[in-house]
């Protein structure tokens, strides 16, 4: 669970350059060759930990210890198969060499969309006349890559890696005005965009086309932002028009992706949900039910998802025993007569159904009851009592008219038929006045079909449960439910929908005659795509061998054609960044989540921090970003009973500041240190003349003195065009050591998705500390002295040292603003603002990720606020310079 938190944080924020993506690849590919790797790539379950005590000191180099993490975050999603890993390797290698090729070195992220292989619920996830459920799961065989980088400006520029798919170009702005800029409330975004949607006609299959719908829909929603666009690599090896949803991976890609390049973490259930709306673009008034597989599907599990309200639900499946093999028969292209046919589906199932079933209920009320014990079952997930619910309003059923025509629904309602003909111009053409679509076989489908879907998953996870408990009669006999429930799914999608064809029923009667064949049917929405069938694993050899022979080979198919044509396919990851330097990133943070134990895990964390900055020694460390020192040097000293402020002690011959500047000053590409100063006009000359002529210091004066955080909100004007990393200290910070500076900034760089690093140091009755999660992950920090904090006995104490990525270092202190100010009064409650607190509370608020490394000696910790502190201040520093401490 800690694992699978870290890593969604991580993959909300791919950082990966292109060069260290091939890089860490490459090394992975290496690491590879080796016999006790494959060994451990090919064995389910082994613990790193384990691994590392064995093999660490066989890791010639901190590169090689990151591509072990990333083999390790490989194998978790692609599965314990060596040679399956390589391959996928190689192709990750090549979207980004391709990539690289179009638009050079730089940031790249790399979106990986599995297939959807649907099990049971085709052609139900759009209607509302019922709660409708369906079952499905993502492919871990088959996926689209989607590499992209952002643009500056709304330009999106795409290449397919697929033959017969040109580059194309477009931008933003061809969103028209009048959809993008409306105001208007959510409720009323849908009817917005089916109206821009329906006033541009029918846009056809043109695979830019499934891109423009993600962005284009995406600024839709976002009407207040000017988006910016992408430059994108594509490569899939899902089946084209196969019925494995292709076309859904495309759009939900580019939705993630557009979504990531504009400053939204995305949100699995609002993807799932745009991207389903978002297709209708292309010309179909489909559901999200591939969308939804695709962002929410596990490893090792099948996804039921509930519509109305929307609800996803893991369903564990065997792990072993069975294959999943889908046959690809023809395409289903999305040509005018498919959409014809999907429009006449959607038409029925959407508006005229529910029309009918109003109308048959008010003629007869007594049926009323009946409908309502149906909804309420399926509502209930009892799918004991759906079954016998559903043979119950086989008389609704039976009132329901054979077929229907658009004069019909014109007299029955003229409401609903301008709304139809306006929603699906394509077939109002095709169809006209008069000729009949069918609509009581399309319910029957429906309403067989949804209690099928709770049958399927029961018996799925049923299965799934006794294979664990080592029941082979009884798993057998949950998995011969599933295959029967699979059969009458593709007899419902051949007799009630008809969407089958000659091919698609010539592959399936194959497959039913091979033994060891539980079940199949019509995978998609049908007119040609896959076949897929559940077959025994013993017995899948001999399947494919029927089918190539009796199918492929008597339609003269190539090798290569029918290869490509048969895939075996097991339950793997939702849609998500593959970031392989994530893998390591997500160790640093595990580790360093232990804080207690920093001692133990510190030479793993380095080298890994190494590894992914690719040098091999610390002290060949040089930020790849700039860094801004700012360092707080108010505080006149009459408290603390100095003759001067306080930053101007004498310790050990140099003032406090002067020690904080030169250790500071001693790290690779700094730039000119801030001085922030209070108003006190003699302290600032005192200090403006101590410091006079070194490092090109800048100073600011702090006005109106209300906190360290008011403080820092006043040096916004100065850093308002820096894009790098902020590093914050005090001026009575003498004891910082340059070595817990450096080893913070290295680990804060190597991360790159940390908003805000904090160096700590482990006490008793800490003065300002650290809250963290079950997952280690910094959520909150707190003051004993000004917040009045809880005291407790041990715990981390921040050492005054922070490193704040610069784009989120003044959202986060308005955010704390807006928090703390009271409304009635004007001011901070409390009288101030609090740093770093309060900025570690509103990051955490923000969803960034705020990383604690509890590395300082306790020593360091010490600040000069009285005249005593200096005495104990030097003392800690000749202690530790003869321990040999830097």
């Amino acid at each position: 669970m800690k694992t699978q938190r870290i890593q969604e944080l991580l993959d909300a924020r791919p950082v990966t350059r292109a060069e260290d993506f091939r890089r860490i690849l490459w090394e992975t590919q290496k690491l590879l060759q080796r016999d006790d790797m494959r060994a451990f790539a090919g064995t389910p379950h082994v613990v790193l930990e384990d691994f590392l005590r064995e093999h660490l000191a066989d890791l010639d180099s901190p590169g090689a210890l990151v591509a072990l993490n990333a083999l390790v975050l490989l194998k978790e999603k692609l599965g314990p198969r060596p040679d399956f890993i390589q391959s996928e390797i190689r192709r990750y290698i090549g979207i980004v060499e391709r990539f690289v090729s179009l638009h050079g070195e730089g940031p790249i992220i790399l979106i990986s969309a599995p297939a959807r292989i649907e099990l049971c619920g085709g052609h139900i996830d759009y209607i509302d006349y019922f709660q409708d459920k369906v079952l499905c799961f993502g492919s871990r065989e088959y996926s689209l890559l989607f590499a992209a980088r952002a643009r500056t400006d709304r330009k999106v520029r795409a290449v397919s890696m697929q033959a017969g798919y040109p580059p194309v170009e477009f931008s933003l702005d061809e969103f028209p005005v009048m959809a993008s800029r409306t105001t208007h409330a959510p409720e009323d975004v849908d009817r917005i965009w089916l109206a821009y949607l329906d006033a541009t006609g029918y846009m056809g299959g043109g695979w830019e086309n499934y891109i423009k719908s993600a962005v284009f829909y995406f600024q839709h929603v976002r009407p207040d932002h000017r988006l910016r666009g992408m430059d994108v690599v594509v490569d899939s090896t899902i089946p084209i028009a196969g019925g494995a949803s292709s076309s859904s991976a495309l759009v939900t890609s580019a939705a993630c992706a557009i979504r990531l390049f504009n400053q939204s973490l995305v949100d699995r259930t609002e993807l799932a949900v745009s991207s389903g709306k978002a297709e209708w673009y292309v010309g179909t008034r489909g559901g999200n039910m591939d969308h939804a597989t695709m962002a929410f599907t596990r490893v090792n599990h099948a996804v039921l998802i509930t519509f109305q309200p929307f609800t996803v639900e893991a369903v564990p499946v065997p792990t072993h025993g069975y294959s999943w093999i889908t046959f690809y028969t023809t395409e289903a292209t999305k040509t005018k007569d498919l959409i014809v046919k999907d429009g006449e589906i959607s038409a029925v199932s959407v508006e005229v159904l529910p029309l009918l079933l109003v109308q048959i209920l008010a003629e007869d009320p007594s049926l009323a009851s009946n409908w309502n014990d149906f909804k309420t079952a399926i509502e209930s997930s009892d799918s004991d009592r759906v079954g016998e619910a559903r043979r119950k309003i086989e008389r609704i059923l039976q009132k329901l008219p054979e077929t229907i025509t658009f004069r019909q629904i014109k007299e029955l309602s003229p409401g609903t038929y301008t709304r139809t003909t306006l929603r699906f111009p394509v077939l109002y053409e095709a169809k006209g006045e008069d000729e009949p679509m069918p609509v009581r076989c399309m319910a029957k489908y429906h309403l067989d079909e949804v209690v099928r879907v709770m049958e399927e998953s029961r018996y799925l996870a049923a299965a799934a449960r006794q294979q664990v408990r080592g029941n082979p009669e009884s798993e057998a006999e949950a998995m011969a439910e599933v295959g029967r429930r699979l059969d009458a799914t593709h007899a419902g999608l051949r007799d009630d929908y008809a969407v089958g064809t000659e091919e698609v029923e010539e592959v399936y009667r194959l497959a039913k005659s091979c033994p060891g064949v539980i079940g199949a049917r019509l995978m998609g929405f049908g007119l040609g795509g896959n076949v897929l069938v559940l077959v025994r694993e013993d017995r899948a050899d001999a399947l494919v061998r029927t089918v190539e022979d009796g199918y492929y080979r008597r339609r003269q198919r190539s090798e290569s054609d029918t290869k490509k044509s048969i895939c075996i396919h097991t339950p793997g990851p939702g849609i998500g960044p593959v970031d392989v330097g994530n893998a390591a990133r997500r160790r640093i943070l595990e580790l360093s989540g232990d804080w207690g134990r920093w001692s133990v895990h510190e030479k793993e964390i380095l080298a890994l921090a190494k590894g992914l900055l690719n040098i091999d020694d610390i002290r060949s460390f040089t930020p790849r970003r700039p860094v801004k020192p700012v360092i707080f040097a108010g505080g006149r000293g009459t408290r603390a009973k100095l003759d001067g402020p306080k930053v101007l002690a004498d310790v050990l011959g140099k003032s406090s500041l002067i020690r904080v500047l030169e250790t500071v000053m001693s790290i690779p590409n700094m730039e000119k240190p801030l001085l922030i100063l209070s108003d006190h006009k003699d302290q600032q000359k005192l200090i403006c003349d101590a410091v006079r002529g070194l490092f090109g210091i800048e100073f600011i004066v702090e006005t109106d003195p209300q906190g360290t955080g008011h403080a820092m909100l006043q040096a916004e004007e100065a850093l308002k065009d820096f894009q790098g990393t902020v590093l914050v200290t005090e001026g009575v910070q003498a004891a910082m050591r340059a070595g817990t500076l450096l080893k913070s900034l290295l680990i804060h760089e190597a991360l790159g998705v940390s908003a805000c690093t904090l160096p700590t140091t482990r006490k008793e009755r800490p003065y300002a500390y650290l809250v963290r999660d079950e997952a280690g992950m910094v959520v909150d920090s707190r003051e004993t002295h000004l917040e009045q904090a809880t005291i407790i006995d041990y715990g981390e104490d921040n050492v005054s040292l922070y490193f704040v990525r610069a784009d989120c270092l003044f959202p986060a202190l308005y955010l704390a603003k807006a928090r703390n100010t009271d409304p009635r009064k004007g001011g901070y409650r409390g009288g101030a603002l609090g740093f770093p607190n309060e900025m570690v509370r509103s990051l955490h608020q923000m969803g960034e990720i705020v990383t604690g490394l509890c590395m300082a000696d306790p020593r360091e910790a010490k600040s000069i606020k009285y005249a005593a502190d200096v005495e104990e201040v030097e003392r800690f520093i000749r202690e530790m310079e003869g321990q040999g401490i830097y």
